[in-house]
Parts: C-alpha cells; sequence; structure tokens
C-alpha cells in the first residue's frame, strides 16, 4: 500500500499511537536514542505526540524559502549543470524561476528541476510536437506554508 493524504489517517489507530507511546515511555531503557519526526501538517498530530514534554523536546519550523534563498538554491543547481554542454542555465533564470516558485519548499523547488532534467532528458531534437506533448503530464505542486500558521 502506498501511503497518501487521503490514506494516511487511516494508518494512525488507537494500536499504533499506543505502541508507539509505549516505545518511548516504556520501561526498556532509551538511553543514547534520538527520536527524529517530520510532518508538513503539526496540527494534525496527537497532542500527546506534539506537545508532551520528553518525547519531542525540540520543535523546529522549517519555513519556505524566501526570494534570496530561491535564487541561491537555483544558483547551487546551476552550478551542478555548469559541466552539461546541452542546457542553457544563465543566471537571469536564476531569478525567474525565483519569482515562479513563491511558497516552494526547498524539496518542491528540487522536484521542479528533477522533474524539468527527466523531459529535457526524455526529448531529443526533431521531434514532433505531438510525441513532446507525451510529457506535458509533468507538474508540481506549490507546496510549503503549512506550517507557518502554528503556535510553536
Amino acid at each position: 500500500m502506498v501511503a497518501n493524504e487521503s490514506n494516511l489517517d487511516s494508518l494512525e489507530t488507537d494500536q499504533v499511537s499506543s505502541y508507539f507511546l509505549n516505545e518511548i515511555d516504556g520501561l526498556k531503557s532509551n538511553d543514547g536514542v534520538i527520536i527524529v519526526g517530520s510532518t508538513n501538517h503539526l496540527e494534525r498530530l496527537d497532542p500527546g505526540i506534539a506537545k508532551r514534554p520528553s518525547r519531542f523536546d525540540r520543535l523546529y519550523l522549517f519555513p519556505s524559502p524566501d526570494f534570496k534563498q530561491r535564487v541561491a538554491y537555483c544558483m547551487f543547481w546551476q552550478s551542478k549543470l555548469a559541466d552539461n554542454n546541452t542546457i542553457e542555465f544563465p543566471d537571469q533564470l536564476c531569478e525567474a524561476i525565483a519569482d515562479i516558485t513563491h511558497d516552494f519548499s526547498f524539496t518542491y523547488i528540487q522536484e521542479a528541476f528533477v522533474a524539468s532534467l527527466l523531459v529535457i532528458a526524455g526529448g531529443e531534437k526533431g521531434k514532433e510536437k505531438e510525441e513532446e506533448e507525451e510529457y506535458a503530464w509533468v507538474v508540481t505542486t506549490k507546496g510549503g506554508g503549512d506550517l507557518e500558521d502554528l503556535e510553536l
């Protein structure tokens, strides 16, 4: 089964939550164990996990990158592709990409680059327009921003 947003809630049952909390708080020693959790929806977590001291002692919010950070991330990708003679990646493209990726997380920007590179890798010069349209399904969705309104 592939977990997606529509069936994630069905994976979290009272039995699963109880088992998880018993592992954290149980009688067995957890010395030297570090538990790292990640979520895009802190508000959906059981308060017994998200708000109780000693379970997750530190909460860090990683907001979506601002314009300057998005430009810098595009420049990082530009440097990774600098040795590739088949891809043109001029400096002004970094700012243009940063402009259209407002509220994207770094992960979504990365996915946009990877998806674009896959389309480029699959394309050939001289292909008919209809053949090129087979890659029209490649899209990225707007991400980030979900945690910005939460009080931590």
